[in-house]
């Protein structure tokens, strides 16, 4: 169970001393197992029982009042422990309640009371988890359901508010010591690291949040995994390159469009964000084409392509405070829009926003519309953080401000399949 050696009280040269298993050092020797490909078998068995057991235990603990025997460090690693090898048993439900628990238990300056230490430092004293340890490896291992953690953002920020109150800064950049140690006043390494990795990815998940929110006030859909065979089983047109080549339009936004947004490493996945020259990469473009074609489809085929969210916006999210208040409305859209990341956005039947202004026919309040969205346009390209895509019938009657090339990165002539 990764339990410790801690000497007893008495005598310091005694050389009985007891061991007491704990969740810190439980999670990381079953960590360092599973990166060998040993996490499962007879060895990390016991283990995996003895933390599930201390988990209950100590929501119970908690649960039932104060009790000497609580330890928020114990709940929080074993809880991590059960989520990482033993999610389907542990259910949401128990994870909710295991962190509405840890949450609970933290001390309103921000971090949690100091229990049983996880080992002595020989003279210089016994040695307490970290909370932002704590806190750094929750982010880490909740990353896929961060959605859990939204009830326990006020104490995320409880957290932040410490790092600020407590950053030595007489020494350069921020640093941090873990306190344990009275009397010693300096920065430590390992502490400073703990801070630095839980602020980074605190602002991942903020990021995330932002993100969130803005994707609910739209139509929009999920990202999920990449799926390398998102174009197979369309009927696709061929389009005709400028050297007269013809290419598949499903190869054609692969090639040109999808793959060069691929992220090197092990990992794999796509990003505009994190690419080297994101400035450097196609982003915008405009398809048009006869109603029926498939140019939505393609959008919704290129985002499950790259795994990204997708929404859509079409005249009516802009329309819905009335005409007059159009562009009003465009200005609060774009800026929720900026906040996206590696996000893939359709502006679908847009040719009534963007009208051409030689038309004498056309309204003072439409010609305004397309003037003003224009550089909000050009600022969402600008920002190279999303691939967008604005979808027309009506190539002819779009202004030629849009229609100039360099306005956008691209534009696909979509046509029936042959």
């Amino acid at each position: 169970n990764a339990g410790v050696a801690i000497p007893m009280k008495g005598d310091p040269d005694d050389v009985e001393a007891r061991a007491l298993p704990h969740g810190y050092l439980t999670f990381w020797a079953l960590s360092a197992l599973a990166a060998w490909g040993q996490d499962e078998g007879d060895f990390a068995a016991p283990s995996l029982r003895w933390s599930e057991t201390e988990l209950y235990r100590q929501i119970a603990l908690f649960q039932t009042g104060h009790d000497e025997r609580s330890d928020a460090y114990q709940l929080g690693y074993n809880l991590l422990i059960q989520y990482r090898f033993n999610r389907a048993r542990l259910g949401n439900s128990l994870v909710e309640l295991g962190l509405r628990t840890l949450f609970s238990a933290q001390l309103e300056r921000g971090v949690w009371e100091k229990r049983d230490p996880i080992f002595r430092y020989g003279d210089h004293g016994e040695a307490y988890c970290f909370s932002f340890e704590l806190l750094s490896s929750l982010l880490r291992e909740l990353r896929d359901d961060w959605s859990l953690l939204v009830p326990c953002e006020e104490h995320l920020s409880r957290a932040m508010e410490w790092a600020d109150r407590n950053a030595l800064s007489q020494y350069g950049p921020p640093l941090w010591r873990s306190a344990h140690l009275i009397e010693d006043q300096t920065p430590e390494s390992w502490a400073s690291a703990e801070v630095y990795a839980f602020l980074q990815l605190y602002a991942a998940y903020l990021s995330w949040r932002i993100q969130t929110i803005v994707r609910d006030q739209f139509r929009s859909y999920p990202g999920r995994d990449p799926d390398p065979g998102a174009f197979d089983g369309l009927y696709q047109p061929e389009v005709t390159l400028a050297s007269g080549e013809p290419m598949l339009l499903g190869d054609l936004l692969r090639e040109r469009l999808l793959e060069p947004l691929r992220t090197p490493g092990p990992a794999g996945g796509y990003s505009l964000v994190r690419n080297v020259d994101p400035r450097a990469r196609a982003r915008s473009g405009i398809l048009f084409g006869p109603p029926g074609t498939g140019k939505t489809t393609y959008v919704q085929r290129a985002a499950e392509y790259l795994g990204w969210p997708l929404v859509v916006l079409d005249p009516s999210v802009f329309a819905e405070e009335g005409l007059p208040l159009i562009a009003t409305v465009a200005s609060r859209v774009f800026s929720r829009l900026l906040e996206l990341e590696d996000t893939v956005i359709l502006f679908d039947e847009m040719e009534a926003l963007m009208h051409t202004r030689t038309d004498a026919a056309g309204s003072f309040e439409q010609k305004f519309l397309t003037t003003s969205l224009l550089p909000k346009l050009q600022e969402l390209a600008d920002r190279a953080a999303c691939l967008f895509f604005v979808a027309t019938n009506h190539f002819e009657t779009i202004d030629r401000a849009v229609q100039r090339p360099g306005r956008f990165d691209f534009r696909l002539h979509i046509m029936p399949p042959s």
